[in-house]
């Protein structure tokens, strides 16, 4: 007797040897729902899952390296323009020209950004980081900042260039680049 499963249909055929001998064979064939969710298909989540946690915890790193580079008005060592796409490093740096040109406070204010307007604490520090997305070389990020025992959450967006991950805007300082552009604007 042959069993054979065909598309969850069992199906049973007695074959008789030439010798008269009657022998039993059971087979399977591949049907649409063999090994589903099997071995192969668990490990392979499990090897996603934990490669998402690896790109995840290097994001964090790296978004910890961009953080040094934000300035605060005493930290002459900040260098944001390192860490930025060149999109946004070229929006950031028309933006806080025209500003000093048209010698606006306010609006250099508003092209600039700081971690806190004020001299940071020697315990200023990042409570913590999430990381609300990865999307291919795209991800957002929120950041909790803590100086003086307030914290500030900051919103942060990320673009992967060459391998790298960069700042591409740090809370609405794109938008209110472009509104600085467009009021300096001859």
């Amino acid at each position: 007797m042959e069993v054979v499963l065909v598309h969850d249909d069992v199906w049973v055929v007695h074959p008789i040897h030439p010798g008269g001998h009657v022998f039993f064979i059971v087979g399977v064939l591949a049907g649409d729902r063999i090994d589903q969710n099997g071995a192969t298909d668990v490990l392979a989540a499990k090897e996603a899952e934990q490669n998402e946690e690896a790109e995840k915890q290097a994001l964090e790193k790296r978004i910890r390296e961009i953080w040094k580079q934000i300035p605060c008005l005493t930290n002459e060592n900040a260098h944001p323009e390192r860490v930025m796409t060149p999109e946004f490093k070229k929006l950031y740096s028309t933006a806080n020209g025209n500003a000093e040109y048209s010698g606006d406070m306010d609006l250099m204010e508003q092209a600039s950004f700081c971690i806190d307007y004020q001299d940071p604490t020697p315990g200023a520090k990042i409570v913590w980081i999430k990381i609300d997305s990865i999307d291919g070389d795209n991800a957002r990020a929120t950041v909790k900042y803590s100086d003086r025992n307030v914290p500030q959450p900051h919103k942060l967006k990320l673009k992967r260039i060459n391998g790298v991950w960069l700042l591409d805007d740090f809370d609405n300082l794109r938008k209110n680049c472009r509104q600085v552009i467009n009021m300096t604007a001859a």
